[in-house]
């Protein structure tokens, strides 16, 4: 299956270019997710709700087909689920 180790590659082997972009983008996500939820605290700003509401569903979007490929990846499946990174993973849906 070459898709799946594709995948793979995307999510865990840190020596492909590949790695570090997609981890950047979850990165860039991450930070994009916290400033939306700051931001929308702020009450001179609530005519951006709209924005905010899309930025948190695109951001929970790729961080569950995150989890999810790594998950699909893994040959542990629940050894990755109920690891430390896998609850991380969870806790950010």
């Amino acid at each position: 299956m070459k898709f799946k180790s594709t995948i793979y590659d995307f999510l865990y082997n840190y020596k492909k270019r590949s790695f570090v972009v997609v981890n950047d983008i979850l990165a860039f996500f991450t930070l994009l997710s916290v400033l939306g939820v700051i931001l929308e605290t702020v009450e001179s700003l609530t005519h951006y709700h709209t924005t905010f509401v899309v930025i948190e569903i695109v951001s929970v979007s790729i961080f569950a087909l995150e989890y999810l490929g790594r998950i699909w990846v893994v040959d542990k499946k629940l050894k990755y689920i109920f690891s430390l990174y896998g609850l991380i993973d969870f806790l950010a849906i």
